[in-house]
């Protein structure tokens, strides 16, 4: 039995320049938002929680919204 591997092109994106893109979209009506407010505000908590983490060599608790 021949084994077969189909491949499809895809150019490699630069995530910050999409994100951008994005961004701009959204400041002109053309995209709507990819996360909640909420999201951002957990995800941005968890990241002060990780450099707390890594400063005090401690584990930090991550603020769950509420």
């Amino acid at each position: 039995m021949a084994c077969h591997s189909d491949r499809l092109a895809c150019k490699g994106v630069d995530p910050l320049t999409a994100q951008r893109g994005h961004f701009c979209d959204l400041i002109v009506g053309q995209a709507a938002p990819i996360i909640t407010v909420a999201d951002a505000l957990q995800r941005l908590r968890t990241v002060q929680a990780v450099r707390r983490s890594i400063a005090s060599d401690q584990t930090v608790a991550v603020q769950a919204l509420t």
